[in-house]
């Protein structure tokens, strides 16, 4: 995709975060005003260290990297802006722009396979001291999106359940099923709560921002 937009600039399409970050970069062939997306890592942005006119945009006001906006909001690529990196938002839900990131398995052997590869990869995410957290793990989120039947035919499940990730005991005991694009986040202990309560074992389905 390279559409040209009534004010002189283009919509371009880019395929994957790599060639999406280095277009942004490319200030020679695509100008000064360049605006993009990416998914966030201490890697995908180390090539941003020696940029010092790039920012990143908060959403609603809500910081996705930082507990608290600094001014202008630079990407952190030095060991000291890096330390201010706490994914804060995220953990807490209330930045809205974030997605689980799943393993889709076909039998026991490839499950024990994820398992493993799902816990060594947590292993590499710390909140102390000079590495910095690439995501959130399981562990640590607080928060889960309301879940809903995609309306894809009957390859889909017929109800909806949000699941318990990061809570060991919870009242949704129903695995997680269905979709959750734009669904409504919902504190993990609220829904939890709601389906003691209600005696519903899939959460507060259905609900989409």
């Amino acid at each position: 995709m390279n559409i040209p937009t009534p004010s002189g600039g283009r919509r371009r399409r880019a395929i994957g975060t790599g060639q999406e970050l280095a277009e942004v970069l490319d200030t020679a062939n695509n100008g000064s005003n360049i605006l993009g997306y990416g998914f966030w890592s201490v890697a995908n942005f180390k090539p941003f260290s020696g940029a010092t006119t790039t920012h990143y945009l908060t959403v609603d006001g809500v910081d996705p990297l930082r507990a608290t906006s600094v001014s202008g909001n630079p990407i952190p690529t030095s060991a000291t802006d890096l330390g201010t990196v706490k994914l804060t938002h995220v953990q807490d839900g209330t930045y809205p722009i974030w997605s689980l990131i799943r393993f889709v398995t076909a039998d026991s052997t490839s499950k024990t396979n994820a398992d493993n590869l799902a816990t060594a990869t947590k292993s590499f995410v710390t909140f102390t001291g000079s590495n910095r957290p690439d995501f959130i793990t399981s562990d640590n989120l607080t928060v889960v999106r309301s879940h809903f039947v995609p309306p894809a035919g009957t390859i889909q499940p017929s109800t909806a359940a949000n699941g318990h990730v990061g809570l060991i005991i919870s009242n949704c005991s129903n695995p997680e099923a269905g979709g959750d694009v734009g669904g409504v986040i919902i504190a993990l202990t609220t829904d939890s709560n709601t389906c003691g309560t209600t005696g519903n074992h899939n959460g507060q389905t259905g609900s989409r921002r």
